[in-house]
């Protein structure tokens, strides 16, 4: 258990670039370097977490957890990942005044941003030779992903269902026939009610993030606009300080959800402080535990149905599609503004090519924003 814990909190405090960088740490730590679970098991979980509302890559996090030792597992994977990023958004929302007027701040947004493109940008490309591995698939994904630059991310869920769909119809392997026992357990039910009393009878402050919690899909890039209308931003934050924890978060490492923290710590409405912190961090988290809580124990079994894996397939073709329109159009976009940030880039692309550990790459990072900006 202390392995998986080191392991978790090492990608924690290294894992920059929001959820889709997260998924391709996992992928190239998990899968390729420690072999705890194979490809074919990681595109799965992957495709199940994307398919469930929440945050992506602490769901992933918690289903390897989950894989690699039960229960125990999974919540040792969500503390170890989550706790550096968690410490550092309640830390700046008790020292918020300090943060604002701190005028390199921004000069480290930038280049930890360019820093997150060319390691998201690598990934993409790892992700799309092992997760599109027909023709098929690619063609998928790229249908899915003009889609997607045409219409925006409010696409993304039915062209998600779709590709399961058509992935079920076409894309079904060939199983030996085993008889499915206990497919669903009594879990899966009491975690969809659950779910389903947070969404429609949310209480106060707290109860809104749960329901944000339940509502999102896209992940930490999603629920981070959708947060400024909840109770804690409007009647207890400043629009000032909402906007610099939001770029604070984007450039801090692990899940973008623990900007929750933030709000909890900084808002006026509610205990604030760390309580306040701890208090917003569950209450976005918990639809997350009740879903893998329901899903997990049924998955084994459900796997073992051909359409279910022709799904699967079908949606790893949306989910790489996703993930490369979020990069374009989150990273991409917001980060490489001039000549002179495109120029940073390819430098990077020089040493992640000559192998410089990508820990070293990030201390370039910040300290070439500091320098040029």
């Amino acid at each position: 258990m202390w392995c998986l814990f080191k392991e978790f909190l090492r990608l924690g405090l290294i894992a920059f670039g929001g959820p889709i960088a997260h998924v391709a740490w996992f992928q190239r730590r998990f899968v390729q370097e420690l072999a705890w679970l194979d490809q074919s098991r990681f595109a799965e979980l992957l495709a199940l977490c994307q398919l469930l509302p929440g945050p992506t890559s602490s769901q992933l996090g918690m289903a390897i957890g989950h894989h690699r030792a039960g229960w125990p597992g999974a919540i040792t994977a969500f503390i170890a990942f989550t706790l550096p990023s968690a410490t550092l958004m309640v830390a700046a929302g008790l020292g918020l005044p300090w943060l604002l007027g701190w005028s390199q701040a921004s000069a480290m947004m930038t280049s930890l941003g360019l820093f997150a493109v060319l390691i998201v940008g690598q990934a993409l490309l790892s992700m799309t030779k092992s997760l599109l591995a027909t023709p098929g698939s690619r063609l998928l994904c790229l249908v899915v992903l003009a889609v997607l630059l045409v219409r925006g991310q409010s696409w993304q869920l039915p062209l998600l269902a779709l590709s399961s769909l058509l992935g079920a119809l076409f894309f079904k392997p060939q199983l030996p026939s085993s008889p499915l026992k206990k497919a669903f357990t009594w879990q899966l039910p009491v975690a969809l009610s659950g779910v389903a009393v947070l969404v429609l009878v949310p209480s106060g402050p707290l109860g809104e993030l749960a329901r944000t919690g339940a509502l999102v899909f896209g992940g930490g890039h999603v629920v981070l606009p959708l947060l400024a209308s909840t109770q804690l931003v409007q009647q207890g934050l400043e629009p000032s300080h909402f906007l610099a924890g939001y770029g604070l978060a984007q450039v801090m490492p692990g899940p973008l959800f623990s900007f929750a923290a933030f709000l909890g710590s900084a808002s006026t409405l509610g205990p604030g402080g760390l309580m306040g912190g701890l208090w917003a961090l569950g209450a976005i988290y918990l639809p997350s535990f009740l879903l893998l809580w329901g899903i997990l124990p049924c998955w084994q079994q459900l796997r073992q149905w051909s359409w279910l894996q022709g799904a699967l397939r079908g949606a790893n073709g949306a989910v790489v599609a996703l993930l490369a329109h979020t990069w374009y159009q989150e990273l991409w976009l917001g980060s490489v503004t001039s000549n002179e940030n495109a120029a940073l880039l390819v430098l990077g692309a020089a040493l992640l090519l000559a192998r410089v550990p990508v820990v070293v790459l990030a201390l370039l990072a910040v300290l070439s924003g500091l320098i040029l900006y």
